[in-house]
C-alpha cells in the first residue's frame, strides 16, 4: 500500500533535498539537477515542445519535489 504521504505530497514547493532547479535560458530548458552527483535532467520549452516557459518551471518543480521526497523516503 502506498504510504499516505508521498499521496499528498506538495508538488508546487521543491522540498530540500540534493535536487534542485536551475534555469538553462541559452538551451530553452529548465535543469533539474541532483547536487551531489550532477546528474540532472533538462525540461525543454519551446515551440516545438509546445510548452511555455512556466509550464517547464511547473513540471520541473513537481520533479524536483517528487525526486527530494523520494530521496528522504529511503532507508
Amino acid at each position: 500500500m502506498p504510504d499516505i504521504n508521498l499521496r499528498r505530497l506538495d508538488v508546487t514547493n521543491p522540498g530540500r533535498g540534493p535536487w534542485k532547479v536551475v534555469p538553462d535560458l541559452s538551451n530553452r530548458a529548465i535543469l533539474v539537477k541532483n547536487g551531489r552527483s550532477g546528474y540532472g535532467h533538462k525540461v525543454y520549452y519551446g515551440t516545438r515542445t509546445k510548452r511555455t516557459q512556466e509550464d517547464a518551471e511547473v513540471q520541473a518543480v513537481a520533479m524536483c519535489a517528487i525526486l527530494n521526497a523520494l530521496k528522504a523516503k529511503r532507508p
